[in-house]
């Protein structure tokens, strides 16, 4: 394997570990306010100012927008779903639970793959390299 692809394997490994940690950040912002869905939207805006400050990204034109396909914007509600729902599910059922469901619904939707989406990704070469080694 060569070292790039143990770096993006390493990288995916630090940010799963992240979630847990963002779980129980959330779960102590809102019991702080008092609010799960507030919660949620701080996250947004946090992380709209802060990816604007470090990206530096120019947005594409307006064009581009249009022509994604509606079904590719559903992405952004069901990050919202995660963020809410991971907010109010850590302090009820603690966040080893809550994050080992997730991930649990995440694989059999990953495996079952109930929703074959125009566009989605197929295997990537770096799986095939893992599993042919």
């Amino acid at each position: 394997m060569s070292t790039s692809n143990f770096t993006f394997l390493l990288l995916a490994l630090v940010t799963g570990a992240l979630i847990p940690i963002q779980a129980q950040t959330n779960a102590g912002f809102s019991r702080a306010i008092g609010n799960p869905y507030i919660t949620g939207l701080m996250v947004f805006v946090v992380s709209m100012v802060l990816f604007v400050l470090l990206s530096r990204t120019a947005l594409p034109p307006v064009a581009n927008f249009k022509q994604a396909p509606l079904y590719t914007y559903l992405g952004g509600i069901i990050v919202l779903t995660y963020v809410v729902m991971i907010t109010i599910l850590v302090p009820r059922i603690g966040v080893g639970s809550a994050i080992g469901l997730i991930v649990t619904g995440q694989i059999i939707c990953a495996v079952a793959n109930p929703v074959p989406i125009p566009l989605a990704t197929r295997p990537h070469k770096l799986y095939f390299s893992i599993v042919n080694e």
